[in-house]
């Protein structure tokens, strides 16, 4: 059960890691973009970007949850956190911030982080 548990937190720590990885790099290559002060509003381009980086992260927090505790439970577990984590995001977000960005963004981010995380679980699950 424990096994589980830190399996869970630390496949969800590995989505955060990615994540934060990834955009650093992409802050390094398009400041102008991903900077601390974007000098232009997200296009869906930017947008589609974005996904795929949550895509990458959710594929190695699954896989990761996955390697630690080889239980479906355990990634069951992970994209039930990614489903909570995705519900209060929607519902924690400022007014402003959600106006600025499409309301389909905001629903595929949490398709493609539970599907990710699913998907990433299922790879190591099934090898």
């Amino acid at each position: 059960m424990l096994r589980t548990v830190l399996s869970v937190v630390a496949g969800f720590g590995v989505m955060m890691v990615a994540t934060f990885a990834l955009f650093a790099a992409l802050g390094a290559l398009a400041p102008e973009q991903f900077g601390k002060e974007p000098k232009a509003p997200p296009g869906t381009a930017l947008l589609l970007v974005i996904l795929a980086v949550g895509l990458c992260s959710a594929l190695g927090g699954g896989w990761t949850t996955a390697w630690i505790s080889p239980k479906r439970a355990a990634v069951l577990g992970l994209v039930a956190l990614v489903a909570v984590m995705g519900v209060v995001s929607w519902f924690a977000t400022p007014a402003e911030a959600a106006a600025a960005q499409p309301t389909w963004y905001r629903a595929a981010l949490m398709v493609v982080g539970i599907a990710g995380a699913s998907l990433g679980g299922w790879l190591k699950l099934v090898r």
